[in-house]
């Protein structure tokens, strides 16, 4: 009985980590649910700036390590062997004229065998902005 509290209470605690988002064996979903934008891990709950040029090499097929190595790790916790990946992006205007930043949350699908099959956008302010600005993931 005491070992099946304990697994009860792990795997309440695992499901908490992640998101909701119903992920198939082929790392696909009907509908990607977002972590809260506070919820954030990484850089004091800031988000980061990414690399464009990195972002823009991102591509179904890819590794974690080779997503590790091009967008750094993600930005909110997702559970031990997490199928995917959530990050808050900021970007700003490419004609550099004016301040203005657009912030996108940014997730990652994985299939069974952690390959990256999906990518989804989840605009943030504006709420109605393009995610990301100017860019287009394969």
């Amino acid at each position: 009985m005491k070992n099946l509290l304990i697994l009860s209470l792990i795997a309440v605690t695992l499901s908490a980590c992640a998101t909701g988002t119903i992920i198939s064996k082929e790392g696909k979903t009907e509908q990607a649910k977002w972590h809260k934008v506070d919820d954030v891990i990484l850089n004091k709950k800031a988000g980061t700036f990414p690399n464009v040029q990195n972002l823009n090499q991102v591509r179904a097929g890819m590794t974690k390590d080779q997503l590790y190595a091009l967008i750094g790790r993600p930005q909110y916790e997702d559970g031990w062997r997490a199928r995917e990946w959530n990050y808050l992006f900021h970007f700003t205007a490419a004609d550099r004229s004016n301040d203005t930043i657009t912030t996108c949350q940014f997730k990652i699908l994985f299939d069974q065998e952690k390959i990256a099959r999906s990518f989804y956008w989840n605009p943030i302010q504006p709420k109605d902005g393009l995610c990301p600005p100017s860019l287009e993931l394969k």
